[in-house]
């Protein structure tokens, strides 16, 4: 299982067209792998330099420091909102061991001959083919 909070690194990647040796853009990326900030696009121009409009001025292709600071400040966002949901993410954490446990203790009564019926009333189903369902192949829902 992944920790509750991952999001404790982030960087800026290069986006790069199909027939690009340079970076067309730049996107702040997060360490926790399923984020990726909007892009911003590169101007060869210093005239083009329009961080209201994502557009950053890079002659070589590599950011220099205050442009790599805007970049990330996506990244920056996202943490903050990350943090904010801890609790829902160790909540749900909490949930999901429970109901591993749910199921190992199951599994456990059933080894020492509980009926399918005195399950599904422990669980408060009041049936034993619910109780079966659900915990009977390990998979509970």
């Amino acid at each position: 299982m992944e920790t509750a909070f991952e999001c404790d690194h982030g960087w800026v990647v290069g986006i790069v067209g199909d027939d690009a040796r340079e970076p067309v853009g730049w996107r702040a990326r997060c360490s926790c792998g399923r984020w990726s900030g909007q892009p911003w696009r590169r101007s060869a121009h210093p005239l083009g330099h329009d961080p209201a409009e994502r557009r950053l001025h890079s002659r070589s292709g590599w950011l220099d420091p205050t442009a790599t600071r805007l970049v990330l400040q996506d990244w920056e966002c996202h943490q903050l909102e990350m943090r904010e949901l801890m609790p829902v993410r160790l909540a749900l954490q909490d949930s999901e061991s429970a109901r591993q446990r749910l199921v190992e203790a199951v599994r456990f009564v059933r080894a020492t001959g509980a009926s399918w019926e005195s399950i599904g009333q422990a669980l408060g189903t009041g049936s034993a083919e619910l109780a079966q369902r659900w915990y009977g192949t390990g998979t509970a829902v």
